[in-house]
């Protein structure tokens, strides 16, 4: 009896479907408001994501900015808001990002960059389980 009440737990889980995610997952740190230079009266958010347990996936550019360099930095036009703009903290950010889609951003340099846009679906700052 307790084989076949294993079997039928064993048939009956396979039968479901595991939920798949549509969207990327990376843990990250705000840097701040910008203006880039396709609309200059608009400003953009910039995010460094980290390496961390979460990804380590590459989704942006390296780049200088106010005289520090940033290894995998993203942008978006969704309104972060002054309560996390923190840079000290690690958020968790849900996204979607087209790689074709992007900013042409000039920051304390001269160098022009092509910063990949995100399109945020959620953020939240990351638990304390997470580690960089």
């Amino acid at each position: 009896m307790k084989n076949i009440f294993l079997f039928l737990i064993l048939i009956f889980s396979s039968c479901h479907d595991t939920y798949k995610y549509d969207y990327e997952l990376s843990a990250g740190k705000i840097i701040g408001k910008y203006g880039c230079q396709d609309d200059p009266n608009e400003e953009y958010w910039l995010i460094n994501f980290v390496p961390t347990n979460v990804s380590s996936e590459i989704y942006g550019k390296k780049m200088i900015i106010d005289n520090r360099v940033f290894e995998n930095v993203v942008t978006t036009n969704i309104d972060l808001s002054e309560r996390f703009e923190d840079s000290t903290k690690l958020y968790l950010f849900s996204f979607y990002i087209d790689q074709a889609d992007y900013k042409f951003c000039k920051f304390s340099t001269d160098t022009i960059y092509k910063v990949p846009i995100i399109d945020i679906v959620n953020f939240t700052p990351a638990s304390e389980g997470i580690s960089n």
